[in-house]
């Protein structure tokens, strides 16, 4: 017989398939990969039937390291293109050797799911089950909405389906998080406005989120930040390219415009050429030889002229060019402080990538503009140029040039997904503010005074020396979480009006778990008092409920308009929970009701009654519920539900406004008198 050897050939994929079956160590065995020191992705993996089962004989630290083999869809990070494995410890995985008999180089397949007799407990011995939980995933801990076991059974026992909330408020409900984009930003195409900003402050604040939520380092959420690098890039083009019209028209002028904006160079030559022309005239008084003086002065600028025409396109290309690169490190440095409360990061991001632009504009330009140095006079820089003023950038001069009625821009531009509109600051301020962080993080002005070198080595415009002027900027902003919690506040926004305001009620406090920033009890929100009804309403404004925490969400409310244009009550769509109590509030009841839905066949002696005793008057024409008033008010530690008692009308709806029944107003002494009821604060004690 043949030797069985002389038919092997020795590499894989020909000599046979040797598969195993083996259970990923404890994470103590394979710290330094899990926190970012190794490098791929890699596993120390015991295999059964290979491995000794006793780490008397065989350490977890001395296991093989085990790669994991990745399907066609997760990619491998070739152009950015990659997914991370969900593999933890104690799982119990499926692979292959590389060397065949060898048995030296495993690589992980796939994973077999946890049923119901897994151990949550610690590490013990091999192949003994163990929690997958680690220091560096945390287990949220077991409660009455969250099961003790870690399975992927589909069982009666298996933990409920996620709540549709963002991981940080799941987390604080001891709940799991089915995370659907709730939370996110989003900024709709605006006609009337620039929202280049909002953009890129939004994609900031999403990607801040998403990396909070994933729970993973950085490096491992390159592909997530080089997508979303790639769209501010695009919105950053659009930066650079108002910076370059800038300074070109700045430079050159438009004289089509009406009135005409005149440019310093041309401006410049013409005096330049009045002077010598003058001064030639003088000495010569032949008006020939004063214009060829004055023409030959105008002549030795024409070479650097169009070097600098010639560097205004090709610093713009090259700074379009180089922008991802300079954005991901922007990103990478903000991000590492993830685990922190920034309330400035994303005007601090803008504020850095702008002034890199800036920097990198000047840089580019400094050896060009050097050779017109002599012409421009007392030019101070494209750095002082292009940082004086918001205007400059954002051009708001020709936001309404698209003939379209202004009333049209009314209403919020910005969304926050399953939570609502999200109130916008004035596109000024904001650049302001922006650019306040810019101007503080310093700079690199360019050198105007130079000789004019041509336009070579100009696509090298991100210098090392401006992007660490930029990523030492991303430290101006205190990322300081808030040691203590305020009131919830009432945010009345929208409408086409202003200067409505209000103060939330809160339901029955509940003591939390675990006490956040000083706060021991929450409660739902039930109601608004309007303190201030503002003016110019032409449709309902939004009204936005939140905390300095952010612990609150989910409270819903809509404002009511008189026909002056002012909001005269705000009634609750949903109360919401989590919004810390900071103090002890007065009693409530309602004071009134909004009708949004008068209903149909009412009749004259209907009556509606709520689930905590308040009675209501109602009055009713052609079988349509037009008001409703209260009795007795009684105090309310919810939102009330208004019931009508009919045995024939249908469709009304009836939404209960709250007030303070501590002192009651003059219409609630006129009620109670007339039907010779008492309020419950009246009864004795």
């Amino acid at each position: 017989m043949i030797d069985e050897s002389l038919l092997k050939s020795h590499f894989i994929g020909r000599d046979g398939f040797r598969w195993w079956l083996g259970q990923i160590a404890p994470i103590e065995a394979w710290a330094e990969q899990a926190n970012g020191g190794g490098w791929g992705y890699r596993y120390k993996v015991r295999i059964l039937g290979y491995h000794p089962l006793d780490v008397a004989e065989l350490s977890n630290d001395d296991l093989p390291w085990a790669q994991v083999m990745f399907p066609t869809t997760a990619g491998s990070g070739a152009a950015k293109y990659a997914v991370n494995p969900k593999i933890r410890p104690g799982d119990m995985v499926i692979g292959f050797f590389l060397d065949g008999d060898n048995a030296q180089i495993p690589v992980i397949m796939g994973a077999l799911g946890h049923t119901s007799e897994w151990s949550t407990a610690g590490y013990t011995n091999p192949f003994q089950p163990f929690t997958g939980f680690t220091t560096n995933i945390k287990n949220p801990g077991p409660s009455g909405r969250i099961n003790s076991d870690e399975t992927s059974e589909a069982t009666k026992e298996s933990q409920k389906t996620p709540r549709a909330v963002p991981p940080e408020v799941a987390a604080r409900l001891r709940e799991i998080s089915a995370y659907t984009g709730i939370g996110r930003e989003v900024v709709f195409a605006d006609t009337c406005g620039d929202s280049t900003i909002k953009g890129i402050k939004s994609e900031v604040n999403n990607l801040l989120k998403d990396i909070q939520q994933a729970q993973g380092k950085i490096s491992e959420n390159q592909q997530k930040i080089r997508q979303v690098a790639e769209v501010i890039k695009s919105y950053a083009s659009w930066i650079v390219g108002r910076m370059m019209d800038a300074i070109y028209t700045f430079l050159v002028g438009d004289y089509e415009r009406e009135p005409p904006i005149k440019g310093i160079i041309p401006e410049a030559l013409k005096a330049l050429y009045t002077s010598v022309y003058a001064a030639t005239f003088a000495a010569t008084g032949n008006p020939a030889a004063a214009h060829t003086a004055g023409y030959k002065s105008n002549e030795v600028f024409v070479t650097p002229i169009k070097v600098l025409e010639e560097a205004l396109s090709c610093v713009a290309n090259a700074i379009v060019e180089g922008l991802t690169a300079v954005i991901v490190q922007l990103l990478e440095s903000l991000l590492e402080n993830i685990d922190r409360f920034l309330t400035c990061v994303a005007e601090q991001f803008v504020g850095s990538l702008v002034n890199t632009i800036i920097d990198a504009v000047a840089d580019g330009l400094s050896g060009a503009l050097g050779g017109v140095s002599a012409l421009l006079g007392g030019f101070a820089g494209v750095v002082d140029f292009l940082s004086s003023t918001a205007e400059t950038i954002i051009g708001l001069g020709g936001l309404f040039d698209c003939n379209q009625n202004n009333t049209k821009c009314d209403g919020t531009k910005e969304w926050v997904v399953g939570v609502g509109p999200k109130s916008s600051i004035n596109p000024i301020d904001s650049f302001n503010n922006i650019f306040e962080i810019a101007n503080t993080i310093g700079g690199v002005v360019g050198d105007v005074t130079s000789a004019v070198e041509g336009v070579a080595g100009i696509a090298d415009v991100f210098s090392n020396d401006i992007l660490q002027d930029a990523l030492n900027g991303l430290g101006e902003c205190i990322p300081t979480f808030p040691t203590t919690c305020g009131s919830p506040i009432i945010n009345i926004f929208g409408g086409g009006g202003s200067g409505a305001t209000a103060f939330p009620i809160l339901g029955a406090p509940s003591a939390i778990n675990n006490t956040i920033n000083n706060v021991t009890q929450t409660a739902n929100i039930i109601g608004a008092v309007v303190t201030n009804p503002g003016s110019g309403y032409r449709f309902s404004p939004f009204v936005e409920f939140s905390d300095s925490c952010g612990l609150g969400y989910g409270a819903k409310g809509r404002a009511v308009l008189n026909d002056a244009g002012e909001v005269t009550a705000i009634y609750m769509t949903s109360s919401g929970e989590g919004y810390p109590v900071v103090q002890n509030q007065d009693p409530y009841g309602v004071v009134d009701v909004e009708i949004p839905t008068a209903g149909l066949n009412y009749s004259s002696g209907d009556t509606a009654t709520d689930n905590f005793g308040n009675t209501y008057s109602l009055t009713i024409d052609n079988g349509r519920i037009l008001s409703a008033t209260p009795l007795n008010i009684l105090e309310v530690t919810d939102i009330p539900i208004i019931t009508v008692n009919s045995e024939t009308g249908f469709g009304a709806v009836l939404k209960p406004i709250l007030g303070s029944i501590s002192q009651p107003s003059e219409t609630q002494r006129l009620v109670r008198d007339s039907v010779g009821i008492k309020t419950s604060v009246d009864c004795p004690t």
